[in-house]
Order: C-alpha cells, then structure tokens, then sequence
C-alpha cells in the first residue's frame, strides 16, 4: 500500500502549508501527485492500494476533506486507476469520533466501487498511541479498559453498516511491556474478525529501534516481541 504521510500539510522553506489553504499546496496538486504515482505504479504486481492521506486534521475553513478525497479519487478513476483507494477520516482518523466528524452519511461516489474507509485506533487515553502512562493508570482513568478497542471500533463499524460501505484499520498497537495490553488487543482483534475488517498494525520495521508499540524481532530475528502471539491468532 503506499500511503502519504504527511497529514494533509506540507513544510517549504520551514513554513507549513496546509492543504487547500494556500495556492503553495492545493487539491490540484495532491491530484496531480496521485495521478502520476498511479501511472508508475498501478499495473506493479505487488500493490494492494493507494492511500490518499494519512490523518488529515486541522485543516482550517478553506478546506473540506470530504470533497478534497473525493476529488483526488475521481481523477484517479478518471485516469484510467482501478486500484484500491483508502480514505482515511478527518481530524486523525479516529474510529470512535467517526459519525460526529463525519455526520451520517458516505461521501464517496467511487465508480469502480473499489474504496474503503480507513480510521485508527489505538487505547490510551488521549488516543494518540504514544502510551504515556502504564497500564494501571490508565486503568484509574478508565474502568472499560479492557474493552476499549471494542468500545472505541463500534461507532466506526456502525457507521459502516448503515452505509453498506467497506472499512479498513489502518494503525492500531499497543506496547509490549505488559501482557494487560496483550489481552486489550485481542478482544480487539475479536470484534475486528467479527465485523470482517482488515487491519494494518503499527509498527514494524528496523528503523524503530526501541520504539515500544514495534513488533520487529529482536536478537537478529530470534526473538519476537509479545504482541505477535496475539496478532498470529488473527491472521
């Protein structure tokens, strides 16, 4: 899948521009970007889909993110793509915010009819996913907290069985120095498989180091990290 990562903002010559806001940084030019990345790529035999950002948020009032992702897909789609699109949700993709940002209805209008829904998830308090506090206390702040992943997944999967429309989780993860976490991930994972939705975990890769949601094997690919039992369980 390749993915912008950029949250709908770009840094020039040390200013951030953000998306629709600035003639620096516009609707046309993501489309222009996507347009051109899809005519390298589309026919690789190893791609699965095209994200078209990665958590737009604060995008202040010269920009609409429903009609900025609509746009960029129907160029696509004009184009000649046919690829899986993912559209991530505003204001940070989360899953549990996702009717009240987004109101009611589906806003995509896909011809191909190859899109999903992306949205986030992750299971601390302020849901970043930096996971500052230890399990206890985020446990004295919230009670459910063992089923909070399938608290926080119920608006968004709601929301799509409303619309007859497809989701995806694009990050979720939880750090590996408590086996507490390990079973919030798994009920997690339980009510994923239950609403037949994919998901990507966060993260993997060598460039993570220590980073302590990372499900990279240590000692040279010998020892794996704790989360991975859970996650295998879910393949």
């Amino acid at each position: 899948m390749v993915n912008l990562q950029n949250f709908a903002r770009y840094q020039i010559n040390g200013f951030e521009y953000i998306l629709d806001n600035s003639p620096a940084i516009t609707r046309q030019r993501l489309t222009d970007l996507w347009v051109r990345v899809s005519t390298e790529l589309r026919d690789h035999p190893a791609l699965y889909a095209f994200g078209l950002m990665n958590e737009p948020h604060d995008l202040g009032p010269a920009a609409d993110w429903k009609e900025i992702s609509q746009f960029a897909l129907s160029a696509l789609r004009d184009s000649g793509d046919r690829t899986l699109i993912m559209v991530a949700g505003d204001n940070w993709s989360h899953a549990d915010e996702w009717p009240e940002v987004h109101g009611p209805d589906s806003w995509i209008d896909d011809p191909a009819n190859r899109f999903a829904y992306e949205a986030h998830l992750y299971f601390d308090a302020d849901r970043s996913g930096k996971y500052l506090l230890s399990y206890d206390e985020e446990l004295r702040q919230n009670r459910r907290l063992p089923s909070v992943g399938v608290d926080r997944l119920r608006p968004f999967t709601d929301w799509l069985s409303r619309n007859h429309v497809i989701g995806y989780v694009g990050e979720y993860g939880i750090p590996g120095d408590d086996p507490r976490w390990q079973d919030v991930l798994e009920s997690f994972l339980q009510a994923l498989d239950a609403a037949s939705l994919d998901g990507t975990y966060w993260s993997a890769g060598e460039w993570w180091g220590d980073y302590p949601l990372s499900v990279q094997p240590d000692a040279l690919f010998q020892a794996e990290k704790p989360q991975l039992s859970v996650l295998a369980r879910h393949l």
